[in-house]
């Protein structure tokens, strides 16, 4: 049995899924996701393997997420 994907693909639906610290600034990268808000900060990693989607309450692993933008 497959994994469920979630599909992003449009702006408004991104915004529904947060880092680890709660922003919406992150981006797909080939094997993680980064948040440039993340990045600015000191002491903070910017690099992460899940998403959080505020509207569920779970986590979703990066294999998960097909973006198309």
């Amino acid at each position: 049995m497959g994994v469920a994907q979630v599909q992003i693909t449009k702006q408004s639906q991104k915004w529904r899924y947060r880092c680890p610290n709660g922003h919406t600034s992150w981006e797909m990268t080939n094997n993680h996701m980064w948040c440039r808000a993340c990045a600015n900060q000191l002491d903070v990693d910017p690099e992460f393997w899940e998403v959080y989607d505020q509207k569920s309450g779970e986590t979703i692993p990066r294999e998960q997420i097909v973006l198309k933008e």
